[in-house]
């Protein structure tokens, strides 16, 4: 048993070489090592039960997101993950649906691609892959009035919900932007939501703050294969200060 569960986060499965990509044949051979080593692929549910008991994760447990739903993801993810029978949830920022990944907040740096259709929604909803909401336009939630950061949060979960005639437990907050009032929203209609808080969820995570890794920080194949070891745990310490400093410098320079 172990107190300790990777989450981890993909976005797009391409081979740009962008900062959010990454390409389908790596994809591939980290999926067939969580295979052939037995780790124990998890739902968010189960991540969220056993913290709330307080319960100890099942040896080599993770679990496998990925946000704003990608078109990709259906053609190159979700055939490896049917084969390999592993569970994911997908976080959909409903107002893109069927359109481009063109929201107003969207880096220049980053390429513009298709995002998933209702179709391909529906048919990997059918094959057991789970579906949250990361808003209706991807706004960063803590620069927009609170009632906007409301509706932003509660309409893609209805739209979700309409769509799929079943419960959206969950919610990914977009760019990890979030504070106290934004938490509290979505404590009141969600069972859990995960952060970019870079580290690995533990049993006595905050189920509304789920600590999460970011694959672009392990694409090697040295450190994926290393994810439940001390040294992971270190490095991935090490990677949070310097973002963490990246970010205060870069903020000290808009103001």
């Amino acid at each position: 048993m172990s107190c300790k569960v990777p989450i981890l986060t993909y976005h797009s499965i391409d081979d740009s070489g962008s900062v959010i990509s990454i390409d389908p044949a790596s994809f591939k051979d980290q999926m067939r090592f969580l295979k052939d080593f037995s780790f124990n692929v998890i739902s968010l549910n189960e991540v969220v039960m056993h913290i709330r008991k307080r319960q100890p994760f099942v040896k080599n447990s993770i679990a496998i997101t990925f946000d704003d739903g990608f078109k990709n993801v259906f053609l190159e993810a979700f055939p490896v993950l049917r084969e390999y029978g592993f569970r994911a949830t997908i976080f959909l920022t409903t107002n893109y649906c069927e359109k481009l990944n063109n929201w107003p907040d969207q880096p220049s740096f980053i390429k513009a691609q298709p995002l998933l259709s209702w179709t391909d929604i529906k048919e990997m909803c059918q094959s057991g892959i789970q579906f949250g909401a990361h808003t209706h336009n991807h706004p960063s939630l803590t620069k927009i009035p609170l009632m906007d950061a409301e509706n932003e949060i509660l309409l893609s979960r209805k739209i979700i919900e309409d769509q799929l005639q079943e419960e959206v437990k969950y919610f990914a907050y977009p760019y990890g932007d979030f504070n106290t009032n934004i938490v509290n929203i979505v404590s009141r209609s969600f069972t859990g939501a995960c952060s970019t808080e870079l580290a690995i969820a533990n049993s006595k995570s905050d189920p509304y703050i789920l600590e999460r890794i970011d694959i672009f920080y392990i694409k090697s194949g040295m450190i994926f294969k290393s994810l439940l070891t001390p040294y992971v745990s270190c490095y991935l310490k090490c990677r949070r200060l310097l973002r963490d400093l990246r970010k205060r410098s870069f903020e000290k320079k808009l103001y």
